[in-house]
């Protein structure tokens, strides 16, 4: 991500412990992993509510890990919703308050960034976590160049 020159690289899916789910935010000063529990089940379209919802938050004002916790809250709630409610579809109209809920039950935790520009949890996972994070900045570029140009990302 920081080799990409933006100011800021959301990854969905980011690798988490067994159990959870993850969403990665890289800016050139730091890493933040948002966590909460994964949940069998749920519908597509995940990703780009959370992308709509943490983008919201960005022009609002919020800081970067602040409008990563509350977006992660936001679909975390509906994607509860759905699977009680055994639906294959997010719950717009019938969840739209989660999506302006106080935050919870989703994780904040730094990570720092390795010699060779990956991020880590701890020194025995650091190649998983630069594979991860090479495979994303992979996808990103991708995103970026490819021809929907819908990346989640600004510049500096």
């Amino acid at each position: 991500a920081r080799t990409l020159g933006l100011a800021e690289v959301v990854v969905t899916s980011a690798f988490a412990p067994a159990g959870e789910t993850g969403v990665l935010l890289v800016t050139p000063e730091d890493a933040t992993l948002a966590t909460h529990r994964a949940l069998a089940g749920a519908p597509k379209g995940t990703g780009d509510l959370f992308a709509a919802l943490y983008l919201g938050h960005r022009l609002n004002g919020l800081s970067g890990p602040d409008a990563l916790q509350r977006a992660a809250a936001s679909v975390l709630r509906l994607v509860e919703i759905a699977v009680a409610a055994e639906l294959d579809e997010l719950p717009l109209a019938a969840g739209q308050d989660a999506l302006v809920a106080p935050p919870r039950e989703v994780t904040l935790a730094p990570f720092a960034y390795t010699a060779g520009g990956g991020v880590r949890k701890t020194p025995r996972r650091k190649p998983r976590y630069e594979q991860m994070l090479a495979t994303a900045v992979a996808m990103t570029t991708a995103t970026i160049t490819g021809s929907a140009g819908k990346a989640m990302s600004s510049r500096p």
